[in-house]
Parts: structure tokens; sequence; C-alpha cells
């Protein structure tokens, strides 16, 4: 139907503008036959029949194949929406027990420093100056921590990964501070 058209498209234009030229045109070669409307829109029905029949071939031949394709896309879709469902299952199964063995392991821990430190109370009792002591090494501990802990993230530059480092240190610093303020024999010792 388009080569139809456009053999249609082509008489219309060609016949005015052949009528309108008034320089000579170069004779055809030798063989060459000047086919009239009629001849063009023969030749012109034949290639659409063919075109026609080309296309209901590969229509034939390709649809089965496409509606497969459908299928297994619904199927897949499908498994893959049932697969997310059991994902998302487990995801939710595995933070919820990961959250309750963190909440233990960090409750073991703090029972454990807790026991720790009364027993080592009970043997030794702390003075104010042992408690401003285990205060600055907890202080030290956590700077020397967030230190070796930035390090990875921190740039590249000296002071900055410093500056980034003490941010990072900065509750370490104002508690230990705030402790060893707590602690002291009187207000003119610290330590």
């Amino acid at each position: 139907m388009k080569s139809l058209s456009l053999g249609l498209l082509l008489l219309v234009l060609a016949v005015p503008l052949l009528s309108q030229q008034t320089e000579k045109i170069p004779p055809p070669p030798d063989g060459f036959k000047l086919m009239t409307p009629a001849e063009a829109l023969k030749m012109d029905l034949k290639l659409c029949r063919k075109d026609l029949k080309n296309s209901q071939d590969w229509v034939n031949e390709n649809y089965p194949k496409h509606q497969q394709l459908i299928r297994d896309f619904d199927k897949l879709q499908y498994e893959y929406a049932e697969s997310s469902r059991r994902l998302n299952s487990v995801k939710l199964l595995a933070i919820a027990f990961g959250s309750l063995g963190f909440g233990a392991g960090i409750g073991l821990g703090i029972g454990v420093l807790w026991l720790a430190i009364k027993a080592i109370r009970k043997a030794r009792p702390f003075s104010k100056e042992r408690k401003q002591l285990f205060a600055l090494l907890v202080v030290a501990a956590w700077i020397s921590v967030a230190a070796v802990v930035m390090s990875g993230d921190a740039p590249q530059h000296p002071i900055a990964a410093g500056v980034y480092t003490l941010i990072a240190s900065l509750p370490a610093v104002s508690f230990g501070s705030v402790l060893i303020w707590w602690f002291r024999n009187n207000p003119k010792t610290v330590l």
C-alpha cells in the first residue's frame, strides 16, 4: 500500500514537472522504455502484493514467537514478584534476629563490664585519683579508636585528618573532662 501511494505521488508530481520543463531532456539510454501511467500502476500493485505476502509470511513466522515471549515475560514477572516477596520476608527476619543478637551482645558486654568493675572495686576500691586516671584511660582509648577508625575515611592532608579525628573524639573529650572534674579531690587539685 505504501509503495502504491508513493508511486501515485511520484506520478502526480512528475507529470506536471515534466510538462513545464523547457530545456532539453537527454534521450533515454538504449533499451530503456518509458512506462505509461497504467503500466506504472500495474507495477506498483505487483510490488504491493509482493510486500503484503512477505509481511504476512513474516507475521505467520514471528507472531507465535511473540506470543511465547509475552507468556515468558508474564511468568518471569510473577516469579520476580514471588521471589522479591520471599526475599523481603527473609530480610525482615535477618534484621530482627540481627537486632536481637546485637542488643543481646551489647547487654551482655555491658553486664560483663559492670561485673568486672564491681569485682575490681570490691578487691581494691577506687580512690578519686584512680577514678580520674580511669576516666583518662577511657578517653585516651576512645580517641585512639576514633583515630584508627577515622583514618580510613579521613582526608589525605594531615591537618584535615587531625580536625576530622578531633571532631570524632569530641564526645570522649567532653565526657572525660566532666568525669575528671566530678572525681576531683578538692577544687585546687585535679590529679
